[in-house]
């Protein structure tokens, strides 16, 4: 009987507290350790006229149905001090106008969240919709946005936003206890380079993998460089391309899981189709997603898993540096003049987002320049937050360079000097370092 005194005694302190109105508040998982929820929404529309983006020409032809569905899908990460939510879209490209948006309705009073802890990326998918590209004030952007996007329409776009707020309102009431790990794998030949035959590609597939306590996963986020070109200008079927097709086959492999996809510095580098006899595009494209889910299924049972993190998470609007020369400042002043720049920090791996779509080689040398600050795992996020077209190395200008690079250099407002300026910003201007915590000994099935 005495061992049982403590025990009363404290349940009998709990109780008087409780009388008094001074119970201490009991700690919620969130206050306690790490939580992950993803939640996801069909972006297909029933509102009559609206485009495929991705190729001139095509943005003025309404889409004739739908061959796979397209998603925003969300992923939220809580910890104790921090939460931030990943938001990808089967889309060509997002604008800032959707965050503003969604700052100025607001999420659900529950979901303590603001547009400030998002980060929205597309996988640049050239058969997903259009007509979401508002005016920039920049007139060669617009002119882009227009001919390769289509017309805007406010009601698609209102429709969109709604769709990532329930988005990110489902992956909050989705919160549960998780653990994390990232990682990643090198894997030659998934892709080339097409704005100079034999440039450099990036063979690197990124992966957050996150798992319940048991060690089941529940999401996968994939970070991969290339253009979802597969289908042409000739489909005018709803598609999510290759990053559907691997998305679908990773969600077949771990049932209950969901996969989100993000591109990195995919401006002049397209993806590879595996050889075969195929009988038609679509073959293609879900043989070339199979082959990546493939890929990351060699990656996920080496990453390690832990039940905390380091997170954080910073964006800020950067004005672009005027090149020299009239030529160039009067296409500088057919662009955007400033965006959004972010990063996230998930302990010692760094994700870079960049808005609009960097050459191969800006992407290399941001990773590069993270690793050298401290970084274990640095990716690059392309298309994120905004879009203000390509940005191009300064190695693919000067003599000799004239037809490298030639269709990226036409849309690149920013001059040769853009690569080195973005590599500063994340560098120097965000500039987040690594959250190095204490590493504990794996336990189990649920270190994996």
């Amino acid at each position: 009987m005495r061992a049982n005194r403590p025990i009363r005694a404290t349940l009998g302190a709990a109780l008087l507290l409780t009388a008094m109105g001074m119970a201490p508040a009991l700690a919620s998982p969130g206050e306690t350790g790490l939580e992950v929820g993803f939640g996801r929404v069909s972006l297909v529309t029933e509102i009559p006229g609206v485009t495929l983006g991705g190729y001139g020409g095509r943005g003025l032809v309404p889409a004739q149905g739908v061959h796979d569905p397209t998603y925003v899908k969300a992923m939220v990460i809580r910890t104790p001090q921090r939460a931030v939510a990943l938001v990808t879209y089967d889309l060509i490209g997002v604008q800032r106008t959707i965050l503003e948006a969604i700052r100025r309705r607001g999420l659900p009073a529950r979901v303590r969240l603001t547009a400030d802890d998002l980060l929205l990326c597309a996988s640049h998918t050239h058969a997903g919709y259009g007509s979401l590209a508002q005016r920039t004030g920049g007139l060669l952007l617009d002119g882009l946005f227009f001919v390769t996007c289509g017309p805007f329409r406010r009601a698609f776009f209102d429709e969109v936003v709604e769709r990532t707020i329930a988005a990110i309102t489902a992956a909050w009431d989705d919160l549960a206890p998780a653990r994390i790990g990232v990682g990643s794998g090198r894997f030659e030949g998934l892709s080339h380079n097409r704005g100079r035959h034999g440039d450099v590609t990036d063979p690197e597939i990124g992966l957050i993998k996150v798992t319940d306590p048991r060690g089941r996963v529940r999401g996968l986020v994939v970070n991969f460089t290339a253009h979802p070109t597969i289908l042409g200008a000739d489909n005018l079927l709803l598609s999510a391309g290759y990053p559907g097709a691997l998305q679908r086959a990773l969600e077949r492999r771990y049932p209950g899981a969901t996969v989100l996809f993000t591109n990195g510095a995919e401006g002049d580098t397209s993806v590879s189709v595996p050889d075969g006899r195929y009988a038609n595009v679509w073959e293609r494209v879900e043989a070339t997603g199979r082959r990546l889910a493939d890929c990351v299924a060699q990656i996920e049972p080496g990453i390690e898993t832990r039940p905390s993190v380091g997170l954080a998470f910073r964006c800020l609007r950067v004005r672009f540096p005027e090149p020299s020369g009239w030529r160039a400042r009067l296409k500088f002043r057919g662009g955007q003049p400033d965006s959004l720049f972010c990063q996230l920090v998930i302990g010692d791996a760094i994700f870079m987002g960049v808005p609009g779509e960097p050459c191969c080689r800006i992407g290399l040398d941001m990773k590069a320049a993270a690793r050298r600050r401290g970084f274990r795992h640095a990716f690059v996020l392309g298309l994120a937050q905004d879009h203000c077209g390509y940005f191009v190395h300064a190695c693919d200008y000067g003599p000799g360079m004239e037809e490298s690079h030639d269709y990226e250099k036409q849309l690149n407002f920013y001059g040769p000097g853009v690569g080195a300026f973005i590599v500063r910003t994340h560098m120097e201007t965000l500039g987040l370092a690594p959250i190095v915590t204490e590493r504990r000994p794996a336990a189990g099935a649920g270190s994996r």
